[in-house]
């Protein structure tokens, strides 16, 4: 009911941490946010939450360096590094390619997974307490007080 609203706050906070926390190489040192967003871009081959246009600020296109470096398959340690083409002339496939898409196309499993387990202890945990109330109820004598 609600996920097209929980996708949009996630897809608007990861936006907007782009915007305000990402820090592209010229702009500076590397803090933690611009760490975890190149880490999820390099592996995943994509560029940003939508393309490399949530990089644009102000005219300047400036993309950063892991928009451009694509980790193979079978070589998970090593990465090629690619030169950043000028978005203007020449695109990269991961440079057109957003994260978002990625993530939420990965996530769904493991959410899946994750409710089946749940759902599995719930009716575990139902058929136990019925079990359990039966048991009192074959033995009430056991458990009711009487009068000295």
């Amino acid at each position: 009911v609600y996920m097209s609203e929980v996708s949009g706050e996630a897809r608007q906070f990861m936006e907007e941490t782009i915007k305000t926390d990402y820090i592209l190489p010229s702009k500076g040192e590397a803090n933690s946010v611009t760490i975890l967003w190149d880490t999820i871009m390099t592996s995943m081959a994509c560029c940003g939450v939508n393309s490399y246009l949530d990089f644009v600020v102000d005219g300047s296109a400036e993309v950063p360096p892991s928009c451009c470096i694509s980790t193979p398959l079978n070589m998970s340690t090593s990465s090629i590094q690619s030169p950043c083409p000028d978005p203007a002339t020449d695109l990269l496939p991961q440079m057109t390619q957003g994260c978002y898409p990625l993530l939420v196309q990965g996530s769904v499993p493991a959410i899946a997974a994750s409710l089946a387990v749940v759902v599995i202890f719930q009716v575990a945990g139902v058929m136990l307490a019925c079990c359990l109330a039966r048991k009192v109820e074959d033995t009430r004598e056991w458990y009711e007080m009487t009068s000295m």
